[in-house]
C-alpha cells in the first residue's frame, strides 16, 4: 500500500469559511499542485488603503504568469458587508411585517370603536350625562352610565358587521 505524503504550508485553528456567523473550524493548507481546485483565491494583508493595492497585486500576479485572469477583486470590508446582506434583508422583511401588523391592528381598533359609537342613540347620550350636583365620575352615576351605554348597543346578525 502506497502512502501519500503531503506538504503542509499552513495550519489555522479558527477559520470561518461561511461568514461572520459561521462556526469556526480548523484548516490546513497544502500547495495548489497537491490538491488542485477549479478556482483559487488569495488574501493579502496591507498597511493602508487595500483598494489602492489592487493594481500592484495584479502586477505581481501577472509577472509570474501573464495569462492568469484576475476577477472579483474585493476588500475584506466588501466581503464582510456582502455576507451580511441576507441577514439585513430578513430583518427588513420582518420589520415591514411588524409595521403592517401594527397598521392593521390600529385600523381594527378604530373600526370597532367607530362601530360602537355609531350604535349609540341620543337617548344614550342623555343617560350618560352627569346629573346636577354629582361629579362626573362619582360612584353610582358612573356605574349607571356604563350600564346604559352598553345596554343600548343592539345585537346585529353576523353579516351586518362586514
Amino acid at each position: 500500500m502506497d502512502t501519500v505524503q503531503w506538504q503542509i504550508v499552513g495550519v489555522f485553528h479558527n477559520v470561518r469559511g461561511g461568514g461572520p456567523a459561521a462556526r469556526r473550524f480548523p484548516e490546513i493548507d497544502v500547495p495548489f499542485w497537491q490538491s488542485p481546485w477549479p478556482q483559487a483565491g488569495i488574501a493579502v494583508r496591507t498597511q493602508g488603503d487595500p483598494g489602492a493595492m489592487s493594481k500592484s497585486i495584479a502586477a505581481a500576479v501577472h509577472s509570474v504568469d501573464p495569462n492568469l485572469p484576475l476577477a472579483n477583486i474585493k476588500t475584506m470590508d466588501q466581503i464582510f458587508e456582502e455576507s451580511l446582506l441576507g441577514d439585513q434583508f430578513i430583518a427588513a422583511l420582518f420589520g415591514s411585517f411588524a409595521g403592517t401588523a401594527l397598521l392593521l391592528a390600529s385600523l381594527g381598533i378604530y373600526g370597532v370603536m367607530a362601530f360602537g359609537v355609531a350604535q349609540r342613540t341620543p337617548r344614550d347620550w342623555v343617560a350618560n350625562c352627569p346629573r346636577r350636583g354629582q361629579a362626573s365620575g362619582s360612584g353610582t352615576n358612573f356605574a349607571r352610565r356604563r350600564h346604559f351605554s352598553f345596554r343600548r348597543i343592539r345585537p346585529r346578525p353576523f353579516g351586518a358587521y362586514f
